[in-house]
């Protein structure tokens, strides 16, 4: 309404996945169903927008090994619905593959009717980055992250790869690299968060380069291909904050 106002052209960039989730929860909401969202803070803008799509009908429930727990997530193992007949869970897009899967095992297990998506939330390109990492791990003694603190995914990238080597370093570029923090590491993998830039991914790989022309690249994970159709223009009747 804003950009109305102000005679802009509004676009609508919100990714399908995301969009797939806000269109299944306006969708269970209309159905009676009451909605169990997996996620990681009531405060991470996707789970804002689509608890928003049905607020009295949703609950925000922890993903089960969440480091920052909040008081206004609701634990799986305790949280409660009005009809355990008709409850569905729908997860934030950028969670740990395997924390979501507990967590919606103890769901289950406690509403033997609880209705999943025919294909899960999480991204694909979160879960090609996690699935990579645990491929990577046992040949490196140290992880590079690229990220930023605010990308959930990338967060939790950080996190599996210090679990799985000891040794994980967060950079959002090349000036953050400190050679200091690598003395007696042979093997570093880096990985990036699903919306970092190839071409800053690949400056973290040339400056070890410059440091060790012999280094061996070694490639994990699934070649992503998928493509999403261009974001389309929201007539001015439609557009809302």
């Amino acid at each position: 309404s804003q950009a109305n106002e102000l005679g802009l052209t509004t676009i609508d960039a919100t990714c399908p996945l995301v969009t797939k989730v806000h269109s299944e929860a306006l969708k269970y909401a209309r159905e009676g169903y009451h909605i169990l969202l997996i996620g990681d803070s009531v405060r991470h803008q996707e789970v804002i927008g689509t608890r928003g799509e049905a607020p009295e009908q949703t609950t925000v429930v922890s993903v089960v090994g969440n480091r920052h727990p909040e008081p206004e997530l609701a634990d799986p193992h305790t949280v409660e619905v009005p009809d355990p007949e008709r409850v569905v869970v729908l997860t934030q897009t950028t969670l740990s593959v395997d924390d979501t899967m507990r967590t919606i095992a103890i769901l289950r297990e406690r509403f033997p009717k609880l209705v999943l998506p025919s294909r899960d939330d999480l991204c694909y390109a979160t879960k090609n980055r996690q699935d990579a990492v645990k491929q990577i791990a046992p040949q490196v003694d140290a992880f590079v992250v690229v990220t930023s603190t605010t990308s959930s995914n990338g967060m939790r990238l950080l996190e599996l790869a210090a679990d799985l080597t000891g040794r994980a370093v967060r950079v959002e570029g090349v000036a953050d690299l400190d050679a200091a923090a690598f003395e007696g590491v042979r093997s570093v993998g880096v990985t990036s968060a699903a919306s970092t830039p190839d071409d800053l991914v690949q400056s973290i790989v040339d400056w070890f380069r410059e440091r060790n022309p012999d280094l061996r690249l070694v490639e994990e994970g699934e070649w992503e291909d998928i493509t999403f159709r261009k974001p389309k223009r929201v007539p001015p009747s439609t557009a809302a904050v």
